[in-house]
């Protein structure tokens, strides 16, 4: 009798979980159905665009490289179609593309890093450090050094020994004196092989490293700078060929 009255009790228990647990999952079933389910198979309009990732590029920019309308995307355009679309253009590294809920396709895009920007023929290209070019005449990252020099890029990249060379000679020089890069805004490398440096801090002045910048030439140059700001000294050009530094 007692087995009985409990067993009994265990299917009116069990029926109660049932219940409890038809109560809390209907909610959910009319919430998927309502905001998800039905909104995804009725709605026609183009997705939404939602861009993540940005840094030097902008919205804008996404837009009309891929060919958007009103900010929006045709619906049957492919997602790898956008992917292979997108990393066609010079900033992006990487990209994903998704579907989101509510009607969205979510970007998320990792740019490429310039870190040096070289003028040659009066025009302007940033760079990475792979010397892929990222832009032309529209330099967006602040506080690079420019390289000057006749330099000509071969399909959106520069290429070749010399140019190679003359930007880690740079490098070494920026990192060894790292207050020189707010004070230089151009090392140019000259046809005859001479290295010249533009100062615009503490007063223009035009700086000749020689055949190449070497580690003696970068410590005179600092040195005079900073000698020249502590005296409030005018110069207008600066040789530092020799064992000393010269300047008028």
């Amino acid at each position: 009798m007692e087995k009985m009255e409990s067993s009994i009790l265990d299917g009116i228990f069990q029926n109660k979980v049932k219940y409890i647990y038809f109560i809390f999952l209907i909610p959910g079933i009319i919430f998927f159905i309502n905001e998800i389910a039905i909104p995804e198979f009725f709605d026609k309009s183009p997705p939404k665009i939602s861009i993540i990732g940005l840094n030097r590029l902008k919205k804008e920019d996404i837009y009309s490289f891929a060919n958007f309308k009103n900010n929006k995307i045709l619906s049957n355009l492919h997602l790898s179609d956008l992917e292979h679309r997108l990393l066609e253009h010079p900033r992006i590294r990487s990209v994903t593309v998704e579907k989101k809920p509510k009607n969205i396709i979510e970007i998320s895009i990792e740019e490429r890093v310039a870190i040096f920007v070289i003028n040659s023929g009066d025009t302007l290209y940033e760079v990475d450090s792979e010397f892929r070019v990222l832009s032309i005449d529209d330099v967006r990252e602040e506080g690079l050094c420019i390289l000057a020099g006749e330099f000509i890029p071969q399909e959106g990249q520069f290429s070749g020994a010399i140019i190679k060379e003359f930007a880690s000679s740079v490098n070494r020089a920026l990192k060894s004196h790292p207050t020189l890069k707010k004070r230089i805004s151009e090392i140019e490398l000259r046809t005859d092989g001479s290295v010249m440096a533009y100062i615009h801090y503490p007063t223009h002045i035009r700086a000749n490293a020689g055949i190449s910048l070497e580690d003696q030439q970068v410590r005179k140059l600092y040195a005079a700078l900073a000698y020249f700001e502590n005296k409030n000294i005018k110069v207008k050009s600066l040789d530092l060929r020799g064992d000393d530094a010269v300047f008028q």
